[in-house]
């Protein structure tokens, strides 16, 4: 027999000296220690993708006859002691060993986080019939989204439409704060292209002698 053993799975193995049967058995030996229960009331994750807001709100009820004082600490997922605020999108274990070093109690909990705000946009040409346009499409980041066009007093839409030629600058804000800036939005101005003329045709008329009457006319499209 043994005693004095730690807590711990053990194995035990017996042999039969005269036949040489072999038997064998496992059990787990665990700590006799008055319970730390953890209620986990409260995960807030981070705002923004790569941010490092996350949070975790607990509280902890002991059982009677427990070692006082509790020892409390969270591990990220390197096994880094880290506090219950300023956390980034992983996996934390909140552990709470009594005075003796003993672990009484033990609750995992996942810190996320939104996907990257990312915005596109499409343009068209101002002519000299209409105006430029925009049109920007939104994704990741926490819906809804504001727009706000550094040309505008009024900031509502995504889109615009009839815009002369120039650059346009946008800053797109989540609700959770997060915001992208999209600079130097350029709407070409083809009215102002210049294209050299076509002649369709040319029609001459000679003078008379000693007379200054000839002349030709030009056809341009």
């Amino acid at each position: 027999s043994q005693t004095n053993l730690p807590s711990g799975t053990y194995t035990v193995q017996v042999v039969d000296n005269t036949n040489g049967c072999e038997a064998e058995v496992t059990f787990s030996l665990t700590d006799e220690v008055a319970a730390a229960i953890i209620a986990l009331t409260d995960t807030i994750d981070v705002s923004c993708a790569g941010g490092d807001d996350g949070a975790i709100q607990y509280t902890v009820t002991y059982e009677a006859g427990f070692a006082a004082p509790a020892t409390e600490e969270i591990f990220d997922a390197n096994g880094q002691i880290v506090g219950r605020t300023d956390l980034v999108a992983g996996t934390y274990c909140l552990r709470i060993r009594d005075a003796n070093g003993c672990l009484a109690g033990e609750a995992c909990f996942e810190i996320s986080e939104p996907s990257e705000l990312q915005a596109q946009v499409v343009t068209t040409a101002k002519d000299c019939t209409n105006g430029g346009s925009i049109r920007t499409t939104v994704s990741g980041g926490t819906a809804p989204y504001t727009y706000d066009w550094a040309d505008l007093v009024t900031n509502e839409t995504a889109d615009r439409n009839d815009l002369d030629g120039g650059l346009y600058q946008l800053i797109i804000t989540d609700a959770n704060g997060c915001s992208i800036s999209l600079d130097n939005i350029q709407i070409a101005d083809d009215c102002n292209a210049c294209s050299d003329p076509v002649i369709s045709s040319v029609v001459t008329e000679d003078s008379r002698c000693g007379a200054a009457d000839g002349r030709i006319e030009i056809q341009v499209d």
